[in-house]
């Protein structure tokens, strides 16, 4: 995920905004044209997880989100181990 909001920020499609709260990201005006264009199945499954995923976790608090995060880090622990040695490996 990291590499794609680098990619995303290289291109200026995303900007990093930096608050008290925490880092946020945010689309530009150009980003929703560049999403039109995208049209395989890959590109359309990838669209209705990001809307799962904003309709899940949008309406949390942050200390809502947090909170599940902590619940749950345990059993997503080993994935994001072996992912982060994936991305150390491609870079």
């Amino acid at each position: 995920m990291e590499h794609g909001l680098r990619l995303l920020i290289r291109k200026g499609l995303v900007a990093k905004n930096y608050t008290k709260a925490g880092i946020y990201f945010s689309t530009n005006r150009h980003a929703g044209k560049v999403l039109e264009y995208m049209t395989s199945e890959y590109a359309r499954r990838c669209a209705e997880i990001s809307e799962w995923i904003a309709g899940r976790f949008q309406p949390m608090s942050d200390d809502e989100l947090r909170e599940f995060i902590h619940d749950n880090l345990g059993r997503w622990g080993a994935e994001f181990t072996h992912e982060s040695l994936l991305w150390e490996e491609m870079e």
